[in-house]
């Protein structure tokens, strides 16, 4: 039995150490805790160092998988660094070193072996949080110490919480039957130490230390610098003349028994829990605080009066004071009870007696007093009897006041406007400044409202309209014309009384001494025309290609392009034979359907250079042959100018058959004679090499008759092998030869043209010496002006190679040839040199087109035929001669293209694209009684309705002749954008800011989409008008320009000056439309249905 009742006592040492580090947090295990501090002390001075330190690097941190502490690495340094549990022993060898951080524990469920000639240091932090609890479960084996049976080391606690226990080895010591080792504490040290048992007596120095269940402090004072609890069971005593200190911030809980014949200085906190007890025998000091519900035996404690604001809590609304936990509030020393009032009174409070303390002195203390009463307070009187618009003037703004109407029975909050009361009938107030957290009610003051004159009261009538009734002279009146169907507001009639109104659907005003008729206005809302549209169609008399053919809405600006082929210019766009632009690009308004012709002319042909046509078979005499030219008209007369010149070849004296061309030569055979057996191998000198006879009686003694003699043969100077016979001659390598690299582009002077070297360091300085030099060759006359019958042209030649320009004149007007004068033919007949094109690869939707022929020559029909994959066809067909001009390409109905070659080579580029698929339309099902199939607006109601931008009304209506208001429209493009997340509040005295339409208004001032009008309000409920509507349109597009300025309407004066552009802009874009009367109506009134026919323009492209 007692060995399990020890066991529950370890086991409940060790749950306390883990509860009470648990409220200092651990840091994460990290690689390396950098700089670590640590409580050390110093023999030699005998004092304390709170901050040495082991910086990062010089330690290692304690890790669950490192069960052997050595002084091998860091001099034996290990930093505890988070919380970590052994569950295998840990063995100690050298001399070590453990720093146990704030808030961490080491929980060693096996011991901790240090056995005789090995030490263990325990170091603790500043706030000495830091915490070890060992256990070992070898019944021979000590907590911290010896093995089994084996002698204990030298243990050192510096602080920190150390619970210590075994079964029959020491706590700390020797194991079961072995000595004891050395136990050390620190001289005033702080360590608080739970073992078992400690072996070493002569270490019991320094500390709360407890053995078993008892516990001393040692070596005192004792400061506990962290909280720590006596668990039940262990009895803590403080002998005569020892002192424990408990500072501010720490508490000790004592769940056991202290006995105290000593000091007891508790700064702290000093909790004596249920079933605790204190046995006070001796003096229990210090400003801290003895709680709990445990029991004390010996001297009962005192207590110290608390401060004159401790104790008690003021209640200033309700003028109450009552006592908190713990304390007693009286009128008097003598402990009366408190009557009311309270403000302004003496009163005394004090700690009150418990179990463990006797009642501490009174402390007086005096409640604040009233506020000062409300002096100088004046009512003003009402403006009519039984108006809600008197005043009391006089008060503090800033301020919190109530107001009674029945002398102070009953108070409610009054709601300040400056310094003033507002919206009070005639009567009698009192009025007293407002309780608060800190002080009381003041004391009330009576203010008398006067009433006012009778009302006098006059009837409006409103004809097509609400509002009307009956109103008081002065009061402020607001009016709404009712809109009917198919109409639209155009202004009020004042029939009856004094009263000047607003040209808007609703309006306010004064009400006048008189009675008052109005009268609103409509008139019909004409049928926008429908959107005028005029078709543009292109063409070209051959010469060229067109664009720009189309349809497009009236007054929209179209540009039109021409471009002239190979071989053409371009002259003019023509209509109906009369020429409009001479610009290959025609810009215009359209105005009405346009049929235009690009005219082209073809350019003076540039004679073909002659190009050599060298035949494939030789041509011969008895000592040469060469390649004769085909081509026609070739002016070479001499054979030794001609491709391949060159003497015969043979392989000896009796060859027959030169080894080129096959020319037969006739040759005497010899009489028989010495047959050579001529040698494969070669032999050679420095300069020839010859094949040597083999065979007997040879005569010939001169190298220069062998066979094969030759001069060696190599690739060029720099060359070591001969290429026939292999022979190494010696070479010296040469310095890197200048290599040209000629520029693409031409270089020019008046009279040649020429490529530059780009390579650096290039040697050559005359331009006859560079590439392609060559004397300018000219061209015919290029007209670039014709001359007309009153204006003089200009034309010029240029050079064929690289297009400078040789000579310009003039071309005479009025009858001026404007032809160059002279000319000639050029040269006719076949032409055989071919040229195959360049055939690009398309980079999607198929294949390379197929050409024929594949070498055409000049003059040839050639055949594209294109190969789209499947689901793709012919896009873009374009042919581009080697000067970069594009080719006439002509479509044929068989899916093919043609073009005829010109002189030179042509590139060849293919594009397909997607064959689009027709999408089918949906129909719709309007939803709304008054939109139907057919009506103008159906299509843009359909579009403004499935995106959500417009709805209908409750009756299933859409309202198409109905007028949108402005808060209405701005809403709608709110909505366009998401809406938009906005912040404060709209800066109009009409927009409240909690009006459905405020954040639409507030998005739409921040983007400069609308701006109010000039007397600071906004007009939500005013219907929108076409140039404001068109004004908001223009601003939500990013404002751009328009560009045609002119507006061709008959109203255009009655636009206002900030809407110029915007309608512009709209009318260009075919946004907004006029009426067939000419009219574009910029103040009338927007119906809904035109609204969506304007937004369906803008937004469906």
């Amino acid at each position: 039995m007692e060995v399990i009742a020890v066991k529950k006592r370890l086991l409940a040492c060790l749950l306390t150490v883990a509860m009470l580090v648990s409220f200092f947090p651990c840091p994460a295990f990290a690689a390396d805790a950098g700089d670590v501090t640590y409580r050390d002390y110093d023999e030699s001075s005998q004092t304390w160092d709170e901050t040495a330190t082991r910086t990062a690097g010089s330690y290692t941190l304690v890790s669950d998988d490192n069960d052997t502490w050595s002084d091998d690495e860091h001099d034996g340094w290990y930093v505890l660094n988070a919380d970590t549990a052994f569950d295998f022993n840990i063995s100690v060898t050298g001399d070590v070193h453990l720093i146990l951080k704030d808030g961490c524990t080491l929980t060693a469920s096996r011991g901790i072996t240090v056995e005789e000639g090995n030490g263990l240091t325990i170091y603790a932090q500043s706030n000495d949080t830091g915490a070890l609890a060992v256990k070992s479960d070898s019944n021979d084996s000590a907590g911290i110490g010896g093995g089994n049976g084996g002698a204990g080391g030298k243990i050192t606690i510096n602080g920190g919480t150390v619970t210590a226990n075994s079964y029959s080895g020491a706590g700390i010591g020797g194991g079961n039957g072995g000595d004891s080792g050395t136990f050390t504490t620190a001289p005033n040290g702080n360590a608080f130490i739970l073992a078992s048992s400690i072996q070493d007596a002569s270490g019991l120095t320094n500390g709360v230390i407890f053995q078993g269940d008892s516990g001393k402090v040692y070596g005192g004072p004792i400061t506990i610098d962290s909280s720590v609890e006596i668990p039940a069971g262990k009895t803590l005593t403080i002998d005569k003349d020892q002192t424990l200190i408990i500072p501010d911030g720490v508490t000790l809980t004592n769940k056991g028994t202290i006995t105290n014949d000593g000091t007891i200085t508790n700064n702290g906190a000093l909790e004596i829990e249920s079933g605790g007890t204190l046995e006070n025998n001796s003096v229990l000091a210090g400003d801290g605080t003895t709680t709990g519900e445990g029991t004390l035996s010996g001297n009962k404690l005192s207590q110290d009066p608390p401060g004159i604001d401790e104790g008690y809590t003021i209640d200033y609304a309700a003028e109450t004071i009552q006592a908190d936990s713990g304390y007693e509030v009286a009128s008097n020393t003598s402990g009366d009870p408190v009557s009311d009032p309270i403000p302004g009174k003496t009163l005394y409070v004090r700690k009150a007696e418990n179990n463990l303390c006797f009642a501490s002195g009174w402390t007086e203390f005096t409640v604040s007093d009233r506020p000062s009463v409300p002096s100088g307070l004046q009512g003003e009187t009402t403006s009519y009897a039984g108006s809600k618009d008197g005043k009391i003037m006089g008060l503090t703004d800033g301020t919190a006041y109530q107001i009674s109407e029945d002398g102070g029975n009953t108070w409610k909050d009054a709601a300040l406007t400056g310094t003033e009361i507002t919206g009070l009938t005639a009567g009698t107030y009192w009025v007293r400044v407002k309780a608060t957290d800190s002080n009381f009610a003041s004391e009330a003051a009576e203010a008398e409202v006067p009433d006012g004159p009778p009302r006098l009261v006059y009837t409006l009538t409103v004809n097509g309209g609400a509002g009307g009734g009956e109103y008081a002279v002065g009061e402020s009146v607001t009016v709404t014309a009712s809109v009917p169907s198919g109409k639209r507001f155009t202004g009020w009639t004042v029939n009856e009384g004094n009263v000047t109104l607003a040209n808007t659907s609703t309006v306010s005003f004064v009400m006048p001494g008189e009675t008052v008729t109005i009268t609103a206005n409509f008139e019909n809302i004409p049928t926008p025309p429908p959107i005028v549209r005029y078709r543009v169609t292109v063409a070209t008399d051959g010469g060229g290609t067109v664009s720009g053919g189309g349809t497009y809405r009236k007054n929209t600006t179209v540009t039109v392009t021409a471009a002239a082929y190979e071989g053409y210019r371009f002259v003019a766009w023509t209509e109906n034979g009369r020429t409009v632009s001479s610009s290959e690009q025609y810009r215009f308004t359209i105005l009405s359907n346009r049929n235009l012709v690009a005219v082209f002319e073809q350019e003076e042909p540039t004679p073909p250079e002659h190009i050599h046509e060298w035949a494939a078979e030789w041509s011969t005499d008895e000592t040469y042959h060469w390649h004769e030219c085909l081509a026609e008209n070739c002016e070479i007369v001499n054979d030794n100018e001609k491709d391949g010149y060159a003497a015969h070849v043979y392989d000896d004296e009796m060859d027959e058959a030169c080894n080129v061309c096959g020319h037969i030569r006739p040759v005497t055979p010899p009489e028989p004679e010495h047959v050579h057996q001529w040698a494969e191998e070669w032999s050679a000198d420095s300069s020839h090499h010859w094949h040597e006879c083999l065979a007997e009686d040879c005569e010939i003694t001169a190298d220069s008759e062998k066979d094969g003699y030759a001069v060696h043969v190599y690739d060029d100077e720099w060359d070591e092998a001969c290429n026939v016979c292999g022979h190494i001659r010696p070479v010296t390598p040469p310095e890197p030869e200048h290599v040209h690299a000629w520029a693409s582009a031409w270089s020019t002077d008046s009279s040649h043209h020429w490529h530059e070297c780009l390579t650096e360091g290039c040697d050559i300085i005359s331009n006859s010496e560079k590439d392609g030099y060559a004397a300018h060759t000219p061209s015919e006359w290029i007209v670039d002006i014709p001359a007309s019958s009153n204006a003089a042209g200009r034309r010029h030649r240029e050079c064929t190679v690289c297009g400078w320009v040789t000579e310009t004149e003039s071309i005479p007007a009025t009858g001026g040839d404007s032809r160059p004068s002279g000319g000639g033919s050029s040269g006719g007949g076949s032409n055989s040199t071919t040229y195959p094109p360049v055939v690009e690869q398309p980079s999607t939707g198929g294949s390379a087109a197929e050409v024929s022929p594949s070498n055409p020559r000049p003059g040839d029909t050639v055949t594209i035929t294109p190969k789209p994959d499947e689901g793709y066809e012919t896009d873009t067909v374009t042919v581009t001669s080697r000067n970069g001009k594009p080719v006439k390409v002509t479509a044929r109905p068989n899916g093919t293209y043609a073009f005829t070659q010109p002189s030179g080579s042509v590139t060849i580029a293919v594009t397909y694209k997607p064959i689009p698929v027709q999408p089918v339309e949906t129909p719709w099902n309007s939803p709304f009684a008054d939109v139907s199939r057919g009506d103008w607006y159906y299509d843009a109601v359909r579009f403004v309705f499935e995106r959500g931008l417009m709805n209908g009304y409750g009756d299933g209506r859409f309202g198409p002749n109905e007028t949108l208001s402005r808060a209405q429209f701005t809403q709608i493009l709110f909505n366009k954008e998401g809406g938009p997340g906005v912040s404060g509040a709209p800066e109009f005295s009409d927009v409240a800011g909690n009006a459905w339409y405020a954040r639409a208004v507030l998005w739409a001032v921040s983007r400069s989409i609308v701006s109010g009008y000039g007397n600071g309000s906004f007009g939500p409920d005013d219907p929108v008008t076409r140039e404001q509507l068109a004004v908001m349109l223009w601003r939500y597009s990013g404002s751009p320009a328009a560009t045609n300025k002119e507006l061709h309407f008959n109203d255009e004066s009655e636009i206002s000056g900030y809407a110029l552009e915007a309608l512009r802009w709209a009318v260009e874009n075919g946004i907004l439309t006029g009426y067939g009367d000419g009219q574009l109506a910029p103040q009338g009134q927007a119906t809904r249905g035109e609204v969506a026919q304007m937004l369906y323009r803008l937004w469906n492209g």
